[in-house]
């Protein structure tokens, strides 16, 4: 297995886990909890279990119970990273009050088509190849999400779905820059990204969120938020950074895009959607264009 396949394999693992975590969010929140208390908690425990996680795969106690030591590099590129993360995470959680956990993920899913045009822009070139796949993807979602241009029915909930999904390109794009860069610790910077998110949707949510806090189910929800905080957070935002100090955006966001199949996938097995032919079609236009881009040429998958 080579260096490529390890990183893709990577990435598919993190799409699995952020394609169920739509229907993790749509239990949250059917159970009275508010989004941005919701999004405080989960990214609390993200930032705290992903210094967890390195303390069970580091050797020796010293080590275990050293301080990190952050730096100012870390800090800004981490509260940079954490902002944008933070409005986007906004976008679809509340987008999912408004429309089903496939929609919301398929919306999401169009940072695809977003990455190489907002490229296009900041390098002032034209990747016609990847631009003309992207839209092949963004086909395939229009299928799927079983959208007439004639009547475009698109509901509020899957307008901030797709406004999120142009706030993750910024996001893809955003660690393109960052992750490679050697004076930076890549859990301390993850880490700073999760608690920005935490701290900002901790604040708003005390602001205007504090009078229902009595209202929510804790017992039920205890264990959806130690998946979304522990799994689709804190293992997920990790492979993300380490994937992207190695692979272009181009590459990790089409691929990424296989989050919209599996969040399908996870919908049809939990009666959330019923089986169509079309959504079949969809979902292997979307794979293909995946494959597409990511195969294309070998050359622009690794830097």
């Amino acid at each position: 297995m080579n260096g490529r396949t390890i990183y893709i394999y990577l990435l598919l693992l993190q799409c699995a886990i952020f394609g169920f975590s739509f229907i993790a969010i749509k239990k949250i929140l059917d159970l009275d909890c508010p989004p941005f208390l919701f999004m405080s908690i989960r990214f609390l425990i993200g930032a705290v279990s992903l210094y967890a996680f390195r303390a069970i795969i580091s050797t020796g106690k010293r080590e275990i119970l050293n301080i990190p030591k952050f730096y100012k590099k870390e800090i800004i590129y981490g509260i940079v990273a954490g902002g944008v993360l933070f409005l986007a995470f906004t976008l679809q959680t509340y987008g999912a009050k408004y429309t089903n956990p496939a929609r919301n993920g398929l919306f999401t899913g169009l940072f695809v088509v977003f990455v190489p045009i907002i490229e296009m822009f900041l390098k002032k070139n034209f990747p016609i190849k990847s631009i003309l796949l992207s839209l092949l993807c963004f086909c395939g979602v229009v299928v799927v999400s079983n959208i007439s241009f004639v009547d475009l029915s698109l509901n509020f909930g899957d307008m901030l779905a797709i406004f999120c999904g142009f706030v993750f390109a910024i996001h893809f794009i955003l660690l393109e820059k960052f992750a490679p860069d050697l004076d930076i610790d890549l859990v301390n910077f993850t880490a700073i990204q999760l608690f920005a998110v935490a701290l900002f949707s901790g604040i708003i949510s005390l602001l205007y969120d504090n009078d229902v806090y009595c209202q929510v189910q804790w017992s039920q929800i205890f264990l959806w938020l130690i998946f979304m905080g522990t799994m689709s957070t804190s293992l997920t935002y990790y492979i993300q950074t380490i994937v992207q100090s190695k692979i272009t955006a181009n590459t990790v966001s089409a691929i990424s895009c296989m989050e919209s199949v599996f969040a399908i996938s996870f919908s049809l097995l939990l009666g959330y959607e019923i089986f169509t032919w079309r959504l079949l079609t969809g979902a292997l236009i979307i794979i293909s264009s995946m494959v597409c881009i990511s195969l294309k040429k070998q050359g622009v998958l690794l830097r």
